[in-house]
């Protein structure tokens, strides 16, 4: 009956290790990781939790979908299919957060675009004001040299031209007294 009794047990451990192999083979192939991997991420997990080490969103995930699967291998039902549910709803609030992190990256740009627009407005018209400044000086002294062109041609043909030249009943006065002609303009 001993015997027996150890045969039986004997059995039931292969049997029970028979299931543990099947279990690993499926972890293999649903994740894609050897069970001692699976075991370190295990370890990682309780570590993070234990410790509170912050982590990124994509590595909850990958704990939750490990979670779920070392309690599928542990036959634990019920937990896994709380696992699933937790994992589906973290992976909604996750892709959610994206949504509101690209648009606060819109927003952002939005903004700084906005401000690069106001300081290249502000620039054009400061840069204006300096060409308006630049073109009423040129013009105001585009309006006065004619005047002083004028002038010193005057002079000059005053004293080169025929007009104010003494005729020959004024020989004997002062190049002052002659008259300039003031009908003339250049």
């Amino acid at each position: 009956m001993i015997a027996a009794m150890s045969v039986l047990i004997t059995s039931s451990r292969i049997l029970q290790i028979g299931a543990v192999m099947q279990a690993i083979a499926t972890i293999q192939s649903e994740l894609g990781k050897s069970f001692h991997e699976l075991l370190d991420s295990i370890a990682q997990l309780r570590h993070t939790a234990v410790h509170r080490v912050r982590v990124s969103a994509n590595k909850v995930e990958q704990f939750m979908t490990e979670a779920e699967s070392l309690a599928n291998i542990l036959h634990n039902n019920i937990c896994a299919r709380m696992l699933s549910r937790l994992r589906l709803e973290a992976q909604q609030v996750i892709d959610e957060l994206g949504r509101n992190k690209d648009l606060q990256e819109i927003d952002a740009r939005s903004r700084e675009l906005d401000s690069l627009e106001c300081k290249a407005v502000e620039d054009m018209l400061r840069e204006d004001k300096k060409y308006q400044t630049l073109a009423s000086a040129n013009l105001e002294q585009a309006i006065s040299a004619p005047d002083t062109i004028q002038h010193s041609a005057s002079t000059s043909e005053h004293e080169t031209s025929s007009f104010g030249r003494p005729s020959f009943d004024q020989v004997g006065e002062s190049a002052s007294s002659y008259s300039k002609p003031t009908d003339i303009v250049y």
